[in-house]
């Protein structure tokens, strides 16, 4: 007796990626437990919807070259709006605010990303309290992400942070942490290399001279 085959069932996750993607009007309806969700969806696709129509292609593809969604938005916002006068009149620093969150964006991807307090509590061995102290004592940087912090990687060397880095902190003035994160990357042509780099050769010398950068450099945060 020949048996029939039987064409396998499709999967439910093949039946939901053909479905259509959702309509503004629709996700607002799913935000209807929370007016200010909706009202935020509401003008935020009004205005992705008037940066696609606007912007030239090529702010377009750099936007879409980004490797985050972020890092997209913050430069189509970024790129576009300075040709936008109305936007541009209404809302002057939107287009600054997006070049800072773009160069945020960057600077923690050349930091090496970020680290929860909860991975940086596993990485050392420590309570995340224990974690959370010393953030707030300027013996580890974390930058504020949301309602909470990340940690950048590069102050880490296996399971401890960088030798020294606390002295730098302190020095540095931590409570601009973005910018005492770009001081802490950007190579220096005085050290030949970045501060944090000159840490982590151990060398006394490039040590010195790298405190000296960093309390000449102590000051705002040009992030805003």
């Amino acid at each position: 007796m020949t048996q029939t085959s039987k064409r396998p069932k499709a999967t439910t996750s093949r039946r939901l990626s053909r479905k259509a993607p959702s309509r503004p009007e629709q996700v607002v309806r799913q935000f209807a437990d929370s007016p200010i969700r909706a009202a935020f969806w509401k003008r935020a696709s009004a205005a992705l919807q008037r940066l696609t129509e606007q912007a030239e292609e090529s702010a377009l593809l750099r936007a879409v070259s980004a490797p985050t969604d972020a890092g997209a938005l913050a430069r189509a916002i970024s790129d576009t709006l300075p040709a936008d006068s109305a936007s541009g009149e209404l809302d002057p620093l939107a287009s600054l605010i997006a070049r800072g969150a773009e160069q945020k964006l960057e600077l923690l991807k050349q930091a090496g990303g970020g680290l929860s307090a909860s991975d940086v509590s596993r990485l050392l061995h420590i309570s995340r309290q224990a974690v959370d102290k010393r953030r707030r004592e300027g013996k580890l940087l974390a930058v504020p992400r949301g309602s909470d912090y990340t940690y950048p990687a590069c102050q880490f060397e296996d399971d401890r942070a960088v030798v020294g880095l606390p002295e730098m902190l302190t020095a540095r003035n931590v409570n601009h942490p973005w910018a005492t994160l770009a001081f802490l990357v950007t190579p220096e042509d005085e050290l030949g290399c970045s501060p944090l780099q000159a840490l982590q050769q151990r060398d006394p010398k490039l040590k010195d001279r790298a405190m000296r950068l960093a309390r000449a450099a102590a000051g705002g945060d040009g992030f805003g």
